[in-house]
This record gives structure tokens, C-alpha cells and sequence, in this order.
């Protein structure tokens, strides 16, 4: 008798997903797309994104370049940023 493998998680839920999301979206200049992309991390994974140094880096970046983004002040609160 065959087995079947277990089914996989979501691809949301994947490791690194919404790291890689966020690291491509700040790689091409999308500010708003890389904020979103962070909170649906935090969403998923909320200690990936307190403790991880590629979140606080792009959290810091999102600071510190005049982007005003709505929420972004809150949010680098919440993980310890700012």
C-alpha cells in the first residue's frame, strides 16, 4: 500500500516567505508594497519580524527615508525599532 506525503503548508506559511517577499519588494523600490509585505510577516510569523535583523533592517530603512508611510512609526514600535 502507498503512502502519501503529508500536504505542505500554505505558501504563506512557508519559512522565509514573507522574508523574501519583503527583501524583493525593498530590492525594487516599493516602500508601501515592503510595508504590507512586513505585516502580513508579522501576521504569520511575529517573532520572525521582533527578532530577526533582515525585518528591523528594512523596518529601519522604511524610518529613516522619508517614505511617511501610514502605520510605519506604530508598527517599528511593535518590533522594537524605534
Amino acid at each position: 500500500m502507498a503512502t502519501t506525503a503529508p500536504a505542505s503548508s500554505p505558501p504563506s506559511a512557508a519559512p522565509g516567505t514573507g522574508q523574501d517577499t519583503a527583501l524583493a519588494l525593498h530590492g525594487r523600490g516599493r516602500p508601501r508594497a515592503t510595508f504590507q509585505a512586513l505585516l502580513a510577516a508579522e501576521r504569520d510569523t511575529p517573532q520572525e519580524v521582533r527578532f530577526r535583523p533582515w525585518a528591523q533592517q528594512l523596518t529601519t530603512d522604511l524610518l529613516t527615508r522619508g517614505h511617511n508611510l501610514p502605520g510605519v512609526r506604530e508598527f517599528a514600535n511593535r518590533v522594537g525599532v524605534a
